[in-house]
């Protein structure tokens, strides 16, 4: 490793030995830094470029010039939103230091700088920058930056992953002071970080995570700064606990800022029905889809692990969860980031069902099942992140991944009140992942960049039945099943990116290799399965910014894929080669500083996950996977959208609209096989065809005379796609969803405020000439917040569910509360947090299928309390 990164060092950086040093500062009108443009030094008789380099954040730059008998320099700074400057620089040979600032000034039509002013300023528009002051937004009851994120306008937090939007895109990363010390897991920070410490919020558009295309083409990205404020400690956090009657929470988080280190640890047990770490199942998703995307594939934990209750109030923990993240500044332009975090929970979940299938519009038959069990996830988490700058035109960066996961399932079932069975899963995987890149800008107006990527995966599991009756049969094929699965893959990536006058082209070659050993076993009969990937893909991106008010992107990928799958124990094996062109097209119109239009297009194939699926029935829920064929083709899709955005920080009001439609094919879908003693087994089948029509309106709205905002919103989604029910013939489905949320909340600084959340759900499913199953219901939410004296205040939650025409289905209505009272003085706060007062004991829902209408009771929390105490660090 310190060959290589020595070879690079000699190839790509630039080590002066002798020259002339110039540097200075570039900034606005108003001495406000910038970074996102270019300084060159040119020839005035040959016109070459000569020497380039980007400011940093400050604004600050600085190169050195070698280039002998040179009398005279002209330095250009250009940026993509600012008119050029050239200056022509004197030079003498005896002369080794030049200091030359810049004022630039922001090219015609361009959005001009923008502050909304109140006694202090709200609002500050800057270039791609808008800055938020949190003490102008943040209310008396808000504690951690997800609370404050809330109340800012544009932004938009997904309470169960903890992910964050701005202006409906999804930000890359949450940042301190400028320094990334989350990565894609932020929502920890989102989730724990102080607003005691904010003194703004920053939305950053235009982001580049390599500082070395700046100034080449206009990111997609964005990103949130939080700018602490200047007596900040340099050691801060937060110590809590309570307990009470059979119940019980802990929580402490820790800041250290200290010089060249940043920290931020969080700890915190509880079994109060609460998990908002990074390892709930939303949030994973949401923050590791690359670590997702390479793991093997496993038909025990996809289809085997008992599924506890949708519903929250039905999460009945016993959790305990830790993580730290580290960022340690090894030099001026060296940064080394850790993170590590370690999970432990027990779920334990009960479920009654009543399934009622129609068969093909000619038979009807129910089907009861009872299960209870318990869940336990382990998760043991550690990644590196290594980044350097080699000279002024080259960067290194290095991340490492590695994850071990273990899941222990034990479920009782009981079905058609008469067969019972225990069924458990032990499950372990091991993920290791490294990336290394490396960029070398090329000259004032190119940049290329060499990518490795490597990840191994590997998982072992065994799934035992006990108890067994003889509706499973033959029952020996579940007693003893056990898997062993790996997979290695290796991509090689060049991307080289060049800046035209009126826009940028980007060209990618990528070249990835897999591997994969699928080993099952069960009492007669194993299972092998060898499958390799190898895929060639050849990508060119073309951007044109030549209009002020008009911004289009073309995509175009040309791919070849080939696919081999082999199967030793039946002499088998099968192979696929596709070339197949992927192209995308976006249309952006600015209709205004606040609005835009986009339309996109784009036809895509991609290759479907290899699906092993097997003959034996190794799966005992109502939909089983059982199949012995495997999937090597690929799903097409041909998508249309159109969106209309407007954001107005002035007024704080905002609209969205869009209307999309996608058509896929080669669609997995379901058929069903009943056997003599009404037990469901699910087929996965290739390949028909899903149509969807999806409609999204929001507006948002500031009552200013009442200090309240107002949102409102419409979603509507259409599919159509086939099924095949018992071998029968062919049947088309047709479902809608349609929800309408009204929500109203207040921003008063007084002794009260509220806010409102209603949500109308209407959802319809049929299926060829059968009857359709329709389900309304309305989800209603009030949270209040009493400030009853200067340091105590009151906050309840009422939650409402209101079915509507829905049998065995009962209205139901939930309370939370909480009590804080603060001592200033002592930095203590003394908690009172009650849950489920007032409730039933029992919550019945709905879960329908394309051919089936399941009533599911599912257990909640008795009402429970707990008194506590929290210091301030």
């Amino acid at each position: 490793m310190k060959g290589i990164f020595f070879v690079f060092v000699v190839l790509f950086s630039s080590m002066a030995i002798y020259g002339q040093n110039i540097k200075g500062f570039v900034r606005d009108s108003v001495q406000n830094p910038i970074s996102d443009c270019t300084i060159l030094a040119i020839d005035p008789v040959t016109g070459d470029v000569l020497q380039f380099t980007v400011p940093d954040d400050k604004g600050a730059y600085s190169f050195t010039l070698n280039v002998p008998n040179l009398a005279t320099v002209q330095l250009r700074c250009q940026g993509l939103i600012y008119q050029t400057v050239n200056i022509d620089l004197k030079l003498n040979e005896e002369k080794r230091l030049y200091i030359q600032h810049f004022t630039l000034k922001k090219k015609p039509l361009q959005l001009e700088e923008v502050v909304i002013i109140s006694q202090k300023p709200k609002i500050v528009i800057n270039n791609d920058t808008v800055s938020f002051d949190a003490t102008k937004f943040a209310q008396e009851q808000d504690v951690k930056v997800i609370d404050l994120l809330k109340r800012l306008p544009g932004i938009e937090v997904n309470d169960k992953s903890g992910q964050v939007s701005y202006k409906g895109k999804p930000i890359e990363t949450l940042l301190i002071d400028g320094d990334d010390l989350f990565g894609s897991g932020y929502s920890v920070g989102v989730r724990n970080i102080p607003i005691k410490i904010i003194d703004k919020v920053e939305a950053i558009e235009d982001y580049h995570s390599n500082q070395l295309s700046k100034g080449l083409q206009r990111s997609d990205k964005v990103v949130l700064n939080l700018k602490l404020k200047k007596n900040t400690p340099a050691l801060t956090g937060e110590l809590g606990a309570g307990a009470g009657p059979g119940h019980y929470i802990g929580k402490a988080d820790l800041i250290l800022l200290n010089g060249a280190h940043k920290g931020f640890g969080v700890g915190l047990a509880n079994n109060t029905s609460i998990n908002e770490t990074p390892f709930n199942e939303a949030t994973y998703r949401a923050e590791n889809n690359e670590e997702l995307a390479h793991y093997s594939f496993d038909p025990l934990e996809s289809s085997t692990v008992p599924n506890a209750p949708g519903f929250e109030r039905s999460y009945n923990n016993q959790l305990v969860f830790g993580q730290y993240n580290h960022l340690l500044k090894l030099g001026k332009n060296t940064s080394l980031r850790a993170n590590l975090a370690l999970f432990e929970d027990r779920d334990q979940f009960s479920i009654n069902s009543e399934n009622q299938f129609s068969i093909n519009g000619i038979a009807n038959f129910s089907q009861s099942n009872a299960q209870s069990g318990q869940l336990k996830p382990k998760h043991k988490f550690l990644s590196l992140a290594f980044k350097t700058q080699l000279s002024d035109s080259a960067n290194l960066t290095y991340d490492a991944r590695l994850v071990d996961r273990s899941l222990y399932a034990q479920q009782d079932n009981l079905q058609n009140e008469r067969a019972a069975f225990s069924s458990t899963l032990d499950q372990r995987k091991h993920f290791l992942q490294h990336k290394i890149a490396f960029a070398k800008r090329l000259s004032a107006s190119s940049l290329f960049t060499l990518q490795a990527y490597q990840a191994a995966d590997r998982s072992t599991g065994n799934f035992e039945v006990r108890n067994g009756v003889s509706f499973l049969q033959p029952l020996e094929l579940f007693s003893d099943a056990q898997s062993n699965n790996q997979r290695n893959s290796l991509k090689l990536s060049a991307n080289w990116l060049q800046k035209i006058k009126k826009g940028d082209i980007q060209l990618l070659f990528s070249q990835e290799d897999q591997k994969e050993k699928f080993d099952f076993t069960q009492v007669q009969t194993p299972y092998l399965f060898n499958y390799r990937k190898n895929w060639s893909q050849a990508k060119s991106i073309i951007n044109f910014t030549g209009l002020n008010t008009l911004k289009i992107r073309g995509q175009f990928d040309g791919n070849y894929l080939e696919q081999n799958l082999e199967h030793p124990y039946e002499s088998s094996s099968s192979s696929q080669h596709d070339l197949y062109l992927n192209a995308s097209l976006l249309l952006e119109w600015k209709l205004s500083k606040n609005s835009k239009l986009s339309f996109t297009t784009a036809k895509q194939a991609t290759p479907l996950a290899p699906q092993y699926l097997h003959r034996a029935r190794i799966l005992l829920d109502s939909r089983t996977a059982q199949s012995n064929q495997p999937s090597l083709d690929l799903q097409h899709s041909w998508s249309n959208s159109l969106q209309f955005t407007h954001h107005n920080f002035f007024t704080q009001n905002s609209q969205n609209f869009s209307l999309g439609y996608q058509e896929s094919r080669n669609t997995l879908f379901s058929s069903q096989e009943i056997d003599s003693l009404f037990t469901i087994f699910t087929f996965y089948q290739l390949p028909l065809t899903r149509r969807s029509l999806t409609f999204n309106a929001s507006q948002s709205i500031l009552i200013n005379p009442l200090s309240n905002l107002l949102s409102v919103g419409f979603n509507s989604k259409m599919d159509w796609y086939y099924n095949q029910l018992n071998n029968g013939p062919i049947a088309e489905i047709f479902s809608i969803q349609n929800s309408c949320s009204v929500a109203l909340s207040s921003a008063f600084k007084g002794l009260f405020n509220y806010r409102v959340n209603t949500n109308l759900i209407f959802n319809q499913a049929k299926q060829g000439e059968l009857p359709a199953y329709k389900m309304q219901m309305v989800i209603a939410e009030v949270v209040t917040h009493f400030k009853i004296t200067k340091n105590t205040s009151l906050r309840w939650t009422l939650n409402a569910i209101l079915p509507e025409e829905i049998e065995n289905l009962n209205n139901q209505l939930f309370f939370d509360c909480q009590v804080q009272h603060r001592i200033p003085k002592r930095r203590l706060e003394l908690f009172l947090m009650a849950r489920n007062i007032f409730n039933r004991s029992e919550f019945l829902q709905i879960k329908t299928t394309e051919f089936s209408r399941s009533v599911i009771a599912t257990s909640l929390f008795e009402p429970f309390a707990v008194l506590g105490i929290s210091l301030s660090l």
